[in-house]
């Protein structure tokens, strides 16, 4: 059984709370969050220990690993303080503000011997695994040209909420386009950054609009646009990968459905079925 203790009770918190519930490995011992009577409230309804400080959760003897589900600015100082107190730690994205904070952080996991993974979940999806297996085995021939376009509601981030404070989140490309930097990764291989630009909300500091441009090992040019701007009926994400023989359309902030249009013949089409069972072709 490993013991989590966690930090952090917002929504996504919550969410993963409930989620180790029904997981007979794990068990979640202790939790730490800044909001008290939030704390107090969820740690009643759990019936688990809780801690109003942090630190005071990472010392508990009895945690194997610290799940951080805080606000960027904080992974830092808390995955430090948890690897030399002997924890594993499972950060939530981004691991860090800054590449030096990064670097500091993974050579205090080596240190300790301990693991530092991000949880970076989208490249584990099916329809994202079985894409990558369409790409290895060049189906619809080599990728010529990518983008993702994110198109997410603002509706849970007021004005001063810290995801707009670029010294606290990152900014959107580092607080929320590392899930998408990283899927496209698993797809192309690393990539650079050719051009990048951002856009403010009219009359405020609020970045809320960023655009990048990525080029991948194999030549693959790819857009990234990101923008908190929608209302909540209209939230929506969409992949699209053109190939020398086709395309490709993936749909959904965890990617639920999948379109592909191509030239094949019988050889491929028998190769898609294996890929994508119970798929339907037209």
């Amino acid at each position: 059984m490993l013991k989590i203790g966690l930090i952090g009770l917002g929504g996504f918190g919550q969410f993963c709370l409930n989620t180790f519930k029904n997981m007979s490995d794990v068990q979640v011992t202790a939790i730490s969050d800044n909001n008290l009577s939030l704390l107090k409230q969820t740690a009643k309804v759990y019936g688990i220990k809780y801690y109003d400080h942090a630190e005071a959760l990472i010392r508990e003897k009895q945690i194997d690993l610290v799940h951080i589900i805080t606000p960027p600015f904080t992974h830092h100082t808390l995955s430090i303080d948890a690897l030399k107190n002997g924890k594993h730690v499972l950060c939530e994205k981004p691991l860090a503000l800054s590449k030096e904070q990064a670097k500091a952080m993974l050579q205090t996991a080596r240190n300790s011997n301990r693991i530092l993974p991000v949880n970076l979940v989208i490249r584990y999806v099916p329809l994202t695994i079985q894409l990558k297996q369409l790409i290895d085995q060049a189906l619809l021939g080599a990728p010529l040209r990518a983008y993702f376009e994110n198109y997410a509601t603002d509706a849970p981030l007021p004005p001063n909420h810290w995801f707009w404070d670029k010294e606290r989140s990152g900014g959107i490309f580092v607080e929320h386009g590392v899930h998408f930097f990283d899927l496209y990764n698993s797809w192309f291989g690393s990539g650079d950054v050719i051009w990048a630009t951002r856009q403010k909300r009219p009359l405020t500091d609020q970045e809320d609009r960023v655009l990048a441009v990525m080029c991948y090992e194999n030549g693959i040019t790819v857009s990234h646009f990101h923008s908190f701007d929608q209302p909540p009926m209209l939230d929506r994400q969409r992949h699209h990968i053109v190939f020398e023989q086709g395309e490709v359309i993936l749909e959904g902030w965890i990617p639920n459905i999948l379109e592909l249009y191509g030239l094949v013949d019988k050889q491929v089409e028998r190769k898609l079925i294996e890929i994508f069972p119970g798929i339907t072709i037209q």
